[in-house]
Parts: C-alpha cells; structure tokens; sequence
C-alpha cells in the first residue's frame, strides 16, 4: 500500500485577513502557480499516515490557546524610498483596539468591535458611498441594520467563524435553503490588476509621482522613480507605487486644492 501524501498544516485566519491576503495573492502571485488559496503555513510535511495522532496533538495543544494576533508589514518597511521611517499611523487604530477589547468580550467580539468602530466608516463604507453616488446610486447594506447587526453580534463565536470559514451560520442557513448559491466554496475577490497596470506605465509615472510636493516631502524623488521603473509589477514594490500614486493625487486635490485636470497623467504633469 503506498504510502498516504504528507500532510501540511496552516494557520486558520480570520475572515478580513484572509480577504486581504487573498487579494495580493491573486494580484501578484503568478498564475500558472496560483492553484490554491492564500495561506500561512506551520508544517509543511507532516507524515500523512500519522495524520490522527497529528490532528489530536494540534487540538490538545491548541485547546487553551485563544486566537493569536499578528501584525504585518506595510510595503514601506522593504522599500526604501521614504526619508524617515512612518511614526504614529496606526495610533488611532491600535486605540480604537484597546477600546473595543474593553468588557470582557472574546478575541473575535473585540476584533469585529474594532471594525465596526474604525474600519467600516473609514474603509469599506467610504468607498461604497463614493462609487455609488459617482453614479447617483443609493447603497443598501442589509447586514449593518442595527437589529441585525446587535443580534449577530452577540451571537457565540463559534456560530460565527468554524475553522477559516467565518459568516458560519449564513452559510450553514444558505446550505439548507440555497445549495445552488455553494455557501461552502472559497471566496473569490474581484481584485484589480493594478500592478500591472503600474508595471507598464512605469517609466511615465514615476517622473510625475516623484515631482508631487506631497510625495516630495516624505520620500526622495530619485528613489521614487526608480521604484515606479524597476519593481512595480509585484510584491511590496507594487503595494508602494499604489499608495505613492493614490497619495499624490490626494494631497494635490485634498491638500493643495487643485481640481483633476483630465486623466491621471494628465492631473500629475499639471502643477
């Protein structure tokens, strides 16, 4: 008989970090190698003929130890083009955390306190609000009524994420009376190919973010344009030249008042 595949184990990631994760995984990983979805791995090959002595180990050493938070990196700590590192950016966010960790609420209740505190209304909703009325369209968020939102969030953690899934009783819910709608399949974001975008036009905007008084006063210029020339098409390198172009063009409306003035090039060249 031969012998069963190995076995890999990864860490179970809450909803919105798997989102995120998901996302760049999709924008920058390579295709033909993307086969299957983001992931953190602990054990990369595990005896598979082992497998239930390995998965009553991982529950017993697992059973005391409540969800583990992490922290990553921006793409700013591997690329060096900022003239002094980034301080107090996550002041407000690391606040809002120790606010909605208040009243002995579970790791999960603290972590959705905290985005509907400071990540909805600064986040996901903003965005909502601006590209529907871009387009005179009024959004309905059924899920964030404050009955339904009061009652889901006291529900317990374990009718909300199981494993890596989380909205668990949804999905359990749509499994019954939906099946056709596959409430069990892997999410699929709609990720726009920035990058590659940014890693064509490279060599034309990065002269232009780099001559912006905004980006000019928090990064060196020279560096900037060789960011946008040689690394934009992904990784960090990408995750970058999005922010610096994103922020140049929102300090010259927001800060400088200045009004578009046609397209994206054309908007940055006009000073």
């Amino acid at each position: 008989m031969p012998d069963r595949p190995p076995l890999i184990v990864t860490v179970a990631l809450d909803e919105a970090a798997f989102d995120w994760f998901q996302d760049l995984r999709q924008a920058h990983f390579p295709p033909h190698r993307n086969l299957v979805p983001a992931h953190l791995t602990l054990f990369h090959a595990l005896p598979g003929d082992q497998e239930p002595v390995i998965a009553e180990a991982l529950k017993a050493a697992c059973r005391d130890v409540g969800p583990i938070p992490m922290r990553v990196r921006g793409p700013f700590d591997r690329v060096d083009v900022l003239r002094a590192p980034p301080r107090g950016w996550r002041d407000g966010t690391a606040a809002t955390e120790i606010e909605a960790a208040e009243g002995n609420r579970s790791r999960l209740a603290a972590a959705q306190a905290a985005d509907c505190a400071d990540w909805l209304p600064h986040d996901l909703l903003l965005k909502l609000d601006r590209c529907l009325m871009a387009h005179a369209v009024e959004g309905r968020t059924p899920f964030l009524d404050p009955a339904i939102a009061a009652a889901a969030f006291r529900l317990p953690d374990g009718l909300k994420v199981r494993g890596a899934l989380g909205k668990f009783l949804l999905r359990a819910w749509l499994a019954r009376h939906l099946p056709a709608a596959q409430p069990w399949a892997p999410k699929q974001g709609f990720t726009v190919p920035i990058g590659s975008w940014i890693a064509r036009q490279g060599r034309r905007l990065g002269p232009l973010v780099a001559a912006q008084p905004g980006v000019a006063a928090l990064a060196d210029p020279g560096r900037v344009a060789a960011l946008f020339r040689e690394g934009a098409a992904r990784g960090p390198q990408a995750s970058a030249c999005w922010a610096l172009l994103f922020y140049a063009l929102w300090h010259r409306r927001h800060i400088l008042g200045l009004p578009p003035a046609g397209d994206t090039f054309d908007t940055l060249a006009a000073l």
